[in-house]
């Protein structure tokens, strides 16, 4: 998995990204909306203070049936 990014060094490239991010206190799935906005996705709220984010990783390969 990705090393955490803080949120002063840069924010994800595109808006509606869903990244993982750090609040301080907590871990959540989120999106970035843009202008420094994240909307958290299961309870649709807005993190109050996202400190890092990371890129999600990618889905593990489909195994092939022989």
């Amino acid at each position: 998995m990705s090393e955490w990014i803080s949120v002063k060094e840069r924010l994800p490239e595109s808006d509606g990204m869903c990244v993982l991010v750090w609040t301080g206190a907590a871990w959540l799935l989120a999106r970035y909306i843009g202008e420094g906005i994240w909307h958290e996705d299961w309870a649709g709220v807005r993190p109050l203070s996202v400190t890092h984010w990371q890129p999600l990783p990618e889905p593990p390969a489909e195994e092939k049936e022989e």
